[in-house]
């Protein structure tokens, strides 16, 4: 709705602004915070899906605690386990999957695997590590690698936008941010869960994109399998090229028939050779742009010493092709901006190149994901809404983080606490403001992180929260109202 501001939240917004009563904390954060995604985890994840490992799994826009379920999208690709696999398997559990892609991902490499972004556009990546990754020193990797106090890194996203990108503030740059992590996607916060494979692409069809940007409506789903040997044994002999020679290091395809609504039976496309490597590898992050692929394979082990850079390319168009680390210009590989220790593990990725667009204030990605048509928005500005969960500090100290969605960029927003049903009768208290920032307000972009203490004492409960967003200073004063979140303490 939009209303007249009134004159008496004048003073509330004065006092609303005061840097005291609420301490803002870098969270989730980025230009790619809470994108929407598909992912699969590992099957060691604790979710009660008998198929958990193969299941393409729906991660809204912005931050969820709701349970995971499979992307199934009405009139369109069913990217559950079941429908990839059951036609096409005789076994009860099918193969873990341990990398996938749509073909759909932007690789803005040579054919030698050195990074060149164009001008007037940001490209980057969204990417996972493999649980107890430890990362370099201060990295954000690292950061959430804390088992001690209850953080683990294994269900986390993070995004990093290469080196040579624009239209982005620069300390959004050749940086690696966090994305979301286990408690913004309703995956449990323990060491076991671990995301496997990540596509964003996947989620146009489901936010009803696709046919607008020119997708087709039959995708095809690469894949790789965990190179364990319970997994490959679950690989019917059929998808194979050749039975006997079964590895992790192989891609598979399949195509969804929209007439029969039902996805074809796999089969082995580009074997470990053809890729570069050897068939004791196991690729466990892929991201393919026509002939151009980007992966990543497990480190080296006993059975398997081959070392490798943790962000691989070949480019296929080639016979005799070659995997080589991802690098730019001057050789430096860019696995060194992504906070990456020695012994750590990239464990899904997926590209992305959310172009500026001509009057360069505006970003593709907005259109994608739900914003506008490209030249004017569908809504005068995505709706306003509240998000918090408790977590746990270093210390152990109880927080509320709560994130603001939505709001038209430059507004002033304000954040209200009220007991249940207060908002409505007037009774509130301002516990702390923001700007919404000019970058990405796409629908679903969580922004203004903050932490609310938990209020001692207190065991039960509710508190709700509401958002308040206006245009200051010029009247009329517009002011738009999220609906109200209800708290449990």
């Amino acid at each position: 709705m939009a209303i007249p501001l009134p004159a008496r939240f004048l003073p509330l917004v004065a006092t609303a602004l005061s840097p005291t009563l609420l301490a803002q904390t870098p969270w989730s954060d980025g230009s790619l915070v809470g994108l929407p995604t598909m992912y699969s985890v590992t099957q060691s994840t604790k979710l009660t899906d008998l198929n958990r490992g193969a299941e393409g799994y729906s991660k809204p826009a912005g931050f969820s605690s709701a349970t995971p379920k499979p992307m199934i999208v009405v009139g369109g690709p069913d990217f559950s386990a079941t429908a990839l696999f059951g036609r096409c398997s005789q076994l009860r559990q099918y193969p873990e999957i341990d990398a996938f892609s749509l073909g759909l991902d932007i690789l803005p490499t040579t054919p030698d695997g050195k990074i060149k972004v164009g001008a007037n556009r940001w490209v980057g990546i969204i990417y996972s590590v493999a649980s107890g990754a430890t990362g370099q020193k201060g990295s954000r990797i690292g950061a959430e690698n804390d088992p001690k106090n209850g953080n683990y890194n294994g269900a986390d996203m993070f995004n990093y936008v290469y080196k040579g990108s624009s239209c982005l503030p620069a300390d959004m740059i050749g940086t690696t941010f966090r994305a979301w992590d286990a408690a913004e996607a309703g995956l449990p916060n323990v060491a076991q869960t671990e995301l496997d494979a990540l596509d964003a692409y996947a989620s146009l069809y489901e936010l009803g994109m696709a046919a607008e940007l020119g997708m087709s409506p039959n995708p095809t789903f690469y894949f790789s399998v965990s190179g364990s040997k319970d997994s490959l044994a679950r690989v019917p002999d059929g998808w194979w090229i050749n039975p006997k020679q079964k590895s992790g290091a192989a891609i598979f395809s399949t195509q969804w028939d929209s007439k029969k609504r039902a996805w074809r039976c796999p089969k082995e496309i580009w074997p470990p050779k053809r890729l570069g490597l050897k068939p004791c590898e196991d690729i466990d992050a892929l991201a393919i742009d026509g002939p151009y692929v980007m992966f990543s394979t497990r480190r080296a082990t006993e059975t398997c010493p081959v070392k490798r850079n943790q962000l691989l390319f070949t480019d296929l168009s080639v016979d005799a092709a070659a995997a080589v680390t991802v690098t730019y210009d001057n050789d430096e590989p860019v696995t060194n901006g992504l906070g990456l220790g020695d012994v750590d593990d990239i464990d899904a990725l997926c590209g992305l190149d959310p172009t500026c667009n001509l009057q360069g204030n505006r970003l593709q990605i907005e259109r994608m994901f739900g914003y506008s048509n490209g030249t004017t928005p569908r809504l005068p500005f995505p709706k306003l809404e509240v998000q918090a969960y408790r977590r746990r500090t270093p210390g152990r100290t109880e927080f509320y983080a709560i994130n603001m969605v939505g709001g038209a960029p430059g507004q002033f927003a304000v954040l209200l606490a009220s007991p249940p049903g207060g908002f409505g009768r007037g009774l509130f208290v301002p516990i702390g403001a923001t700007v919404v920032p000019q970058r990405s307000p796409f629908d679903g972009n969580p922004i203004a992180p903050m932490l609310m203490p938990v209020p001692p004492g207190i065991t039960k409960g509710s508190i709700e929260l509401t958002f308040l967003s206006f245009f200051l200073p010029n009247p009329p004063y517009q002011l738009r109202v999220s609906v109200p979140l209800v708290l449990q303490l």
